[in-house]
């Protein structure tokens, strides 16, 4: 049995496992780190997914950008974001193992993963590091956040290593 938790990028200085709306979901504070340009990390272990209105709310509490990935037993992760002025969207990190779990994959908004973070991430993201985030498979599901934090900018990609379970390779199945 794989990790099941949600982890959270804000762009604030601000524990996101404090507000209200995190800690009514449920679940474990399991750690988080703080990143660069104002970004800050934190994961919960089980609890229950942030929805679109979950995430809504804490964007514009915060008035920051806040993403909430859902990782389901370590295979792939829902993510939902937004931004003050920014809708809600949500898609898939490890696409090809949501049918597994009958998690819908919205090919509409997974292609439009990438312009969407551009301009939600702001300064400091990578658009090749974005897309290799939202299209690849990695062995641990949690590691793809990981992996997309670093293609927002909220951490050098050369210290991936550092906050990864496993390899950063993409895997092929």
């Amino acid at each position: 049995m794989g990790f099941f938790g949600t982890s959270m990028l804000i762009r604030a200085d601000v524990d996101v496992t404090a507000l209200d709306i995190v800690r009514d979901a449920g679940g474990t504070p399991d750690g988080g780190w703080v990143g660069k340009d104002g970004w800050r990390f934190a994961r919960v272990h089980r609890g229950d997914p942030l929805t679109a209105e979950h995430v809504r709310a804490v964007a514009d509490q915060v008035n920051a950008p806040f993403l909430a990935a859902y990782v389901v037993d370590s295979d792939f992760v829902e993510v939902r974001c937004a931004a003050p002025g920014m809708s809600v969207l949500r898609f898939v990190l490890q696409p090809l193992y949501a049918a597994d779990y009958d998690c819908p994959v919205d090919s509409h908004a997974q292609e439009a993963a990438v312009p969407y973070l551009l301009r939600w991430a702001g300064e400091g993201a990578d658009e090749a590091l974005l897309r290799a985030a939202v299209q690849g498979c990695l062995r641990f599901a949690e590691d793809s956040v990981v992996r997309l934090a670093a293609a927002i900018g909220a951490i050098t990609a050369s210290d991936l290593r550092d906050y990864t379970f496993g390899p950063i390779e993409d895997i092929h199945t």
